[in-house]
């Protein structure tokens, strides 16, 4: 099997493979730093993914558990899922499906002719390890692991890792802008990884930026999490646990179709709340959020 390249998020290795000769095109631009050069570590889990060309998964005998009735399908059939790219604008046509066990072991992804082209006798394959594909997956694997993905800013405050959850039009890439330069760091302005690491949490950094652009293949120790609001006054409440869990519900990726899944990340965002200080931070879309956010951290320390 020939390994055509490894993309590692939050320290979990795509290893995308084929059994035939292929080209892969590049992927966009926010993948280059999540592209690994050298092996893995003994830290990283490696997920296999074989690419399967001008194929296509058998979802006749699967039942269909979810449709978003926008862009993809999800089956299932005892311990098997498939997740299917199925757009209406193409009349339905499967542009790829994934076939995926319960365990999280690997995944064979099939990909249609709509995704392949050939050029001097290279077959050149448009990768479908890209989103939403790799998240959903990602969403799977870091559901067995303590791990969640989560809408969010990640920034970095005085060398420590700040969450800042919210949906979209919240403010996170609009309170990220404000730190920009500010001798801080940002992971992203739009979509962060939480996965337990020792005795603590850590965040990670992903592939997915938001209006900023924003994507870097790094870790922060986890040390507090702001959820964000629009005020005209700048303001910081302290949340119970309890508080902090409803709140992290509607902003972390959750299959709400799949009890068991559900189960597991529901049970982390529990832990993470109970462990980590929440906090509401309402703020005016101004540089003045920097200090204040900063001049609480401190105090709190």
């Amino acid at each position: 099997m020939l390994v055509l390249l490894n993309l590692e998020i939050a320290r979990v290795n795509f290893r995308i493979q084929c059994r035939q000769a292929i080209t892969l095109r590049e992927l966009p631009p926010a993948y280059t730093g999540f592209l690994l050069n050298a092996p893995p570590d003994d830290e990283t889990v490696n997920f296999d993914i074989e690419l399967r060309l001008n194929k296509s998964s058998d979802i006749s005998a699967m039942k269909k558990i979810f449709d978003t009735a926008g862009s993809w399908s999800m089956y299932r059939k005892e311990d098997v899922y498939c997740i299917a790219l199925d757009p209406p604008a193409l009349n339905n046509k499967i542009v790829w499906s994934a076939d995926f066990n319960t365990r999280m072991e690997n995944a064979a992804v099939y990909c249609s002719d709509l995704l392949t082209a050939e050029a001097e006798g290279t077959v050149i394959v448009e990768s479908p390890v890209r989103y939403p594909l790799d998240q959903f997956l990602l969403m799977y694997i870091l559901a067995q692991r303590k791990g969640m993905l989560a809408h969010a800013a990640g920034l970095k405050i005085d060398g420590k890792g700040y969450l800042f959850p919210g949906r979209s039009g919240a403010g996170k890439s609009t309170l990220s802008r404000q730190f920009t330069g500010r001798q801080s760091g940002i992971l992203s302005d739009d979509r962060i990884v939480v996965r337990r690491s020792g005795d603590g949490y850590k965040i990670f950094g992903t592939p997915w930026p938001g209006e900023l652009g924003i994507a870097e293949n790094k870790s922060l120790p986890l040390s507090g999490i702001f959820f964000l609001h629009h005020s005209e006054k700048s303001m910081i409440k302290e949340l119970k646990p309890n508080e902090a869990v409803k709140r992290l519900m509607p902003v972390v990726s959750i299959p709400w179709y799949d009890e068991a899944v559900m189960q597991d990340i529901l049970a982390f965002c529990g832990e993470v709340a109970t462990d980590i200080p929440a906090y509401e931070l309402h703020f005016r879309p101004d540089a003045a959020v920097v200090d204040f956010v900063g001049s609480f951290i401190a105090s709190h320390e």
